[in-house]
């Protein structure tokens, strides 16, 4: 099997190198709840690490008391794919819980 790679631009201007084809896995996001301080409501972080061809990237939402802390994690996760992802994918609705933190993966639409 042969790997075909491209050169494209990223969205701080500079060049990386992604496969030409669209991937198949991908890091999971992470979310996290952060509760309210004196000057912030409460909220959800959607992250993922730097990697070798991209950088960190991080989104932070209100928590949405009406769709509780599941719901609330997964529409981070959702929202977070919306901006930063390339490709039409689908989160997937279950997600891995360890210390205190979600972790989301999604498929290919």
């Amino acid at each position: 099997m042969t790997l075909k790679f491209k050169m494209t631009r990223n969205v701080n201007g500079g060049t990386q190198l992604v496969a030409a084809d669209k991937p198949t896995s991908y890091a999971a996001i992470r979310t996290r709840f952060y509760g309210p301080t004196n000057t912030k409501g409460a909220r959800i972080v959607a992250m993922r690490p730097a990697t070798t061809f991209s950088p960190a990237e991080r989104l932070t939402m209100a928590y949405d008391y009406e769709l509780g802390d599941t719901g609330s994690h997964h529409a981070a996760a959702a929202l977070f794919l919306a901006k930063f992802n390339p490709y039409p994918v689908a989160i997937k609705p279950d997600a891995m819980a360890f210390d205190g933190d979600m972790f989301w993966s999604w498929t290919n639409a």
